[in-house]
């Protein structure tokens, strides 16, 4: 599962970017969710898709959710509350500095599906 952590104010940037959609208009918050959704499903369907080829094993995922939060409020929202430094997390930073827009995918793996991606990882050394 993954999860988008965006600033409110880059992801309006960003939307309206991709379409058109104004500010401030009283659907931007339900357009703002299903266009970073859906950029997030692209980037996960390429990263997820890279990692299977490298691998030559299929991979599955479940789609994207898009929340405006805090790392730590995404984890308190799905229970996750790991050990210390236990946590298998991918980061990938999003940045467009022409229009001052950053926000972080942050993909999260179950454990036990982490741990055989590191297995078949490591097989290709």
């Amino acid at each position: 599962m993954q999860h988008w952590l965006f600033p409110p104010d880059s992801a309006s940037k960003l939307v309206t970017v991709l379409t058109g959609e104004e500010t401030g208009t009283p659907d931007i918050d339900s357009v703002r969710a299903g266009t970073l959704g859906e950029v997030g499903n692209i980037v996960l369907n390429g990263v997820m898709g890279s990692i299977g080829n490298i691998l030559n094993q299929y991979i599955s995922y479940s789609l994207p959710t898009y929340l405006e939060d805090s790392l730590e409020n995404v984890l308190f929202i799905y229970n996750i509350v790991p050990p210390p430094n236990t946590l298998p997390l991918v980061r990938i930073r999003f940045m467009i500095q022409q229009l001052q827009i950053e926000g972080d995918i942050i993909l999260i793996f179950e454990v036990g599906s982490f741990t055989v991606l590191l297995k078949l990882i490591e097989t290709i050394k």
